[in-house]
């Protein structure tokens, strides 16, 4: 790819990260500043409405084919524009007592998986509504699957 392709592509996924990052926070924004549920919904049904970020594709086939340079500064792009603010929100409820996990951004990560990997889920198997999807991967992350008196 020539330079020129280089830069086109590093400035399309950049600007991709930062509206995401202006999605995720205006989602946090929009509910209560305790209601990580909330918060976490918001940022689902916002993640929801836009085309989905396949890091797993980015990280395996688009990475790759940019300069080392390039790529590790969209890696970094990718992970403060998407991920540190989940991250961040979590450990916010943590410190509120809300929720307990050794590594928030394993859990933060999963969370965006989840909900970036309902996208890939053929229509006709969402009962529902792929936001009301969402909202039980998110009660899951938040409750366990646990039977209350098993836990």
């Amino acid at each position: 790819m020539p330079d020129g392709k280089y830069a086109l592509v590093a400035e399309a996924m950049t600007r991709s990260f930062e509206r995401h990052k202006a999605g995720i926070e205006a989602a946090i924004h929009a509910a209560a500043p305790d209601d990580l549920r909330g918060q976490l919904v918001g940022i689902a049904a916002w993640l929801l409405s836009q085309p989905p970020i396949d890091m797993v594709r980015m990280s395996n086939s688009d990475f790759p084919a940019l300069d080392a340079k390039t790529a590790v500064a969209l890696e970094n792009e990718a992970y403060f524009t998407t991920m540190v603010p989940v991250e961040q929100l979590l450990e916010q409820a943590q410190a509120r007592g809300e929720i307990e996990h050794s590594n928030m951004g394993n859990i933060g990560g999963a969370y965006l998986s989840a909900i970036q990997g309902i996208h890939a889920i053929p229509t006709a198997y969402i009962p529902t509504s792929r936001l009301t999807f969402a909202e039980e991967i998110i009660d899951v992350l938040l409750r366990g699957i646990r039977k209350e008196n098993h836990a």
